[in-house]
Parts: C-alpha cells; structure tokens; sequence
C-alpha cells in the first residue's frame, strides 16, 4: 500500500506528485493516456504559478525551455492604441513565462521520480476506514491499488468525481466561443519581440501570443447564439482573426498542430473532499479560459494542498486539516468565475462597450506600464485564501500571499523562507526556535524605507505555501501556540 495514489498525470497531477515525494510521501500515478501528449491548450505561465515552480526547484528547468512575456500591444477596431510594459510586480519571476502546456508537462515528468502507469483507467474506488481500494484496467488486464489516500487529477469528465457522485455545479457559459490556432501568420506589423498583441472589435477580441517554438497562438473569443458548434478549418480561421484584425492575415499552422473551437461551462465540484478522496485541479472546477487561469489555478490548488496532505501522511495534522483545501480552493474558484466577465481584453463587449474601452485605453495609453492593479489580477497574486481586491497602501493579511521586497539590508523575503516549511519571520523584533520551523529575523523596512508586511514589529508565520497564516506582536510569542505539529498560530493577532 502507497500513501497516495494520483489519478492523471497531466500537469496537475504531476506537480502534486513532485511535491509530495519531496515531503517523503510514497505516490503511484495513473494515466489513462498512452504517455505524454503534445495538446499544447495552456501557453501561459503567470508570475504566482511561476514562482511556486521557481521556488520547487524547477527554474532552469522551465528557463531552458519557456519564454518571457514583456508587454502587451492593443488595437480597437483596426486603430494601433500603443503598448505597455509588463514587470512591475515584486516577486522573483515578475515577468509571465510563455510555454505550451505539453512542454510544462514534460518538464515536470522528467523532474518526478515515480513511473507513470500508462494505459490504466480507473474502473471503480471503494473506502475503507484506513484506505482506498482502487480496480484499474492496465496493458496486462484489471488490478487494485491500495493506498492510504486518493486524489482525483483527471480533468473535467473526472471518473473520480463521478465515482464519488459529487454534483458538478454550474451551468454552460453561454453566448462564448473560443476559437484557437497556432500559425505563422503574415500581417503588416506583427508584435514586437516579446510582446501579446490584443485586437478589440464589436462581439470579438483577439489575442496573439508569440511562442518559444516559433509563430504565435492566436485566441479569439466571439459572441454567438445558436449556430451549432463546428471545429474550424484554416480558411475558417483566417476568416474571423482577420476580422477582429481589420486586415488580411494569413496563416500557416506550425505544430505541434493546434486548431479547434470551443464553448465552455462554468462548473465547481460541491465538494473537493469526501473522505479519504480529494479532487484538484479541472476535476474540480472548469470556466472558460479567460485569462488562462485554469492550468495556473490547478498548479496553485496542488500547491495548497501538497503540504497539508503530507502533514496528515506523516501524523503532524490531523485529517480536518484537508477541510480547509477543500474551503480555500472553493472560495478561490467561485471567485475567479465571477471575474471573468470583468476582463474586456479578452471578453467581447459589445460596440457601445468598445467605444468606451477605447476611450479608457487612450487615457491608459499615456502611461507605458500596465496599471499595477491589472498587473497583479494577472499575475495571480490574489488566487489565496484571504485574497481579494488589491489596494496599494493595504499591508497584506493573513490568508494572502507572503510579497517578496528587496530589504533594508540587501536581502530578499523570499530568498529567507524555505519552500515546503514553515517560516517564522522575527519582522523587526526577534525570532526564538520553534521546533519544526524555519526562523528569520529581518528588517521592518524595504530598501525604500516602506514597511512591506507590517507597520510595527511583528512575528509573522509563513504557510509551506508561501501563505501568511498569522501575524502576532513579539511579546505575544510564549502564547503562539501548536495547531499540530509544526504548525503555529496565535490566539490573539493583533494588527
């Protein structure tokens, strides 16, 4: 019997495995599909899912083969409206990484060091007070799997969550459809090197993201009603990327080929836990792809969960623990599918809304970076617990991600706290040992004299997930006490 057995080895499901065989957890993985695949689908990786990857071990990994996305270009209805810059944000990958997702997938094969059961699918699961019991059909006929805990990585149809009988929530986004290619494609004045080019129109927009590997994935987004779903050919493409253009582009697909259309549903599992059984990343929730959060969120929801399934392995938490995966990650992604309609780069607005992003866009235009708001809703800052709307002069809150500043004396908060571990930061006062937990004491003030997580000396507890769980003043350090072992939590938190 393994401790955990992962069923999908898509990125999701791999990166869940690399973290839990880092945290000493024994893991088998199974895979319904013959070996990896070459579907390209996500193209991006947003500088949240970049630094959790960084921060795994994973950078020159990912830096051999991923690119950099240094701004965007906009165009309404044919009219060049400028460009601006992307890499403000102040963490340590500030800057998108651009890669298709069969590349993050076999980056993150090659650094797991557990076998991928190719060709077998899940048949049934039952369980047990102390297991689950899983009857797969492989190469060589059925066989069971035993293990102490079971998680379901194997996307939207997920045979786990229809095994358990857990409700898929939601409904069809209606009115949308994607369409997406990856070409070459000759135009008058393609991106400049580095930078996405949006194209806004009445009923459609446009994206073009240039690719490591050559040419661009173009996405477009349009309008409909009840013409009935059809896969594109190339001709068809063409056709309507020129028009959201307004001008005749021509293209020339580059493999690995990419080229479909698509209507989406909004959909949330009821529940992400039943028991022994958890389900992450689009076996729990699917939207459309605005954005490109869905892979991103996934890789995210694996992170949040890796450190708590291991602390329940190992006997340092007890199993309730894995109740707040199942509410954060709810939370995160209900949230998420409210927004999508709020992003009008990629959201089709109607002619009335594209005059005024138009007007908007012009004033915006005389700044050369992305306003820091939008910056951070893209980067994924705020897909946390206690995340919501960023405001510039709020300090961070337990629940929100631990920012990264470059300190007083030279240092980086992120270089200080260790991934997978607990840190306890003496942030302008001492840090005592605490058994189990990393400790640091650094300065109050950023090298720009600005207080950069609290305001008065304070002892801030870091999640293995870069996560702040809580913030207590020094003198209240006798009353920090155990939630279980490593783990820390105040009784009071005084901010």
């Amino acid at each position: 019997m393994v401790d955990v057995v992962i069923v999908g080895a898509g990125p999701i499901g791999l990166f869940l495995a690399l973290l839990l065989r880092r945290q000493g957890v024994s893991v088998t993985i199974v895979e319904t599909r013959d070996g990896p695949v070459f579907d390209p689908r996500a193209a991006v990786i947003w500088p949240r899912t970049a630094e959790v990857l960084a921060a795994s071990g994973l950078k020159g990994a990912f830096d051999a083969v991923a690119g950099r996305l240094s701004g965007v270009e906009l165009q309404v209805r044919g009219a060049r409206r400028g460009a601006l810059t992307l890499g403000r944000l102040d963490g340590p990958e500030p800057k998108p990484w651009i890669i298709e997702q069969h590349h993050t997938e076999a980056v993150l094969r090659k650094a797991l060091d557990v076998e991928v059961l190719d060709r077998h699918t899940l048949v049934s699961l039952e369980q047990q007070a102390d297991r689950v019991v899983a009857h797969v059909v492989g190469p060589a006929g059925p066989t069971t799997l035993e293990a102490k805990w079971l998680i379901g990585c194997d996307g939207s149809r997920s045979a786990v969550r229809k095994q358990l009988g857990i409700d898929f929530e939601g409904r069809a986004h209606a009115g949308l459809e994607c369409l997406q290619v990856n070409a070459a494609c000759t135009w008058r004045e393609p991106p400049r090197e580095g930078f996405c080019r949006f194209d806004l129109t009445a009923g459609a927009t446009l994206l073009s993201m240039p690719l490591p590997t050559g040419g661009y994935r173009f996405v477009s987004f349009r309008r409909v009603t009840t013409e009935p779903l059809t896969q594109p050919t190339l001709e068809d493409a063409e056709a309507q990327l020129s028009s959201v253009a307004h001008e005749p582009l021509k293209l020339e697909l580059v493999g690995p080929t990419w080229l479909t259309r698509a209507r989406f549903q909004d959909r949330v599992a009821a529940r992400l836990r039943q028991h022994r059984v958890l389900l992450c990343g689009d076996a729990a929730a699917v939207w459309a792809p605005i954005g490109g959060r869905g892979m991103n969120v996934g890789l995210l929801a694996a992170h949040n969960l890796a450190w708590k399934l291991a602390a329940v392995v190992r006997a340092e938490a007890p199993e309730a623990l894995l109740d707040s995966y199942d509410t954060e990650l709810r939370g995160v992604m209900t949230r998420i599918i409210a927004t999508l309609p709020l992003n009008r780069m990629e959201y089709p607005s109607s002619a009335f809304g594209v005059r005024l992003l138009d007007l908007a866009l012009l004033t915006a235009m005389k700044q050369t970076k992305i306003p820091a708001p939008i910056e951070r809703l893209l980067s994924l800052y705020d897909v946390a617990p206690g995340g919501g709307a960023w405001i510039p002069w709020r300090l961070p809150r337990e629940g929100e991600r631990l920012p990264d500043a470059e300190l007083s004396d030279g240092r980086r908060v992120h270089g200080l706290v260790d991934a997978g571990r607990w840190t306890l930061l003496g942030v302008g006062c001492p840090a005592s040992a605490a058994e189990g937990v990393s400790t640091r004491e650094v300065p109050l003030h950023d090298k720009d004299g600005r207080a950069w997580v609290t305001r008065k000396p304070r002892l801030v507890l870091v999640r293995p997930d870069g996560i702040i769980e809580s913030v207590t003043t020094s003198a209240n350090r006798a009353q920090l006490r155990p939630v279980f072992r490593p783990a820390l939590a105040s009784e009071s938190r005084p901010r």
